[in-house]
C-alpha cells in the first residue's frame, strides 16, 4: 500500500496510465477528495459515470485491496493536515509547506 501522505500525489503521476474509464475515477477524487471519503462506492461510481467495478479497478491499480482500503487511506490525509494547521505554533508558512508536501490542496 502507498503511504497515505503521497496518496494524491500518487493518483495524479498514475492517472496517464490508467484506463480512461479508471481516469474518470482519478479526476473525480482529485477534485473532491474530501467529498470521496464520505462516499459508498456506488455514490463515487455514478459522480464519476463508471461502473463500480470500475472504482475497484481502479483502486487495485494504485496498490490498495480495495474501496474500503482505498477511502480509509484517503481519510486519514483529510485528517491529519487540518490538525496540523490547527496549531499556532506551527508558522504558516511550514503549515503551507506541510500542504504541499503532502498534496493538500
Amino acid at each position: 500500500m502507498l503511504n497515505s501522505f503521497n496518496l494524491l500525489k500518487s493518483i495524479a503521476d498514475s492517472r496517464d496510465k490508467l484506463r480512461k474509464s479508471e481516469q474518470k475515477v482519478a479526476d473525480y477524487v482529485l477534485a473532491q477528495p474530501n467529498d470521496v471519503i464520505h462516499m459508498r462506492i456506488v455514490d463515487l461510481a455514478s459522480e464519476a459515470n463508471v461502473s463500480e467495478p470500475t472504482v475497484v479497478r481502479f483502486c487495485r491499480a494504485l496498490n490498495y485491496d480495495g474501496f474500503q482500503d482505498f477511502k480509509l487511506t484517503l481519510a486519514q490525509v483529510w485528517r491529519v493536515i487540518p490538525v496540523l494547521k490547527s496549531f499556532p505554533w506551527i508558522p504558516k508558512t511550514q503549515s503551507s509547506n506541510l500542504s504541499r508536501k503532502f498534496s493538500i490542496r
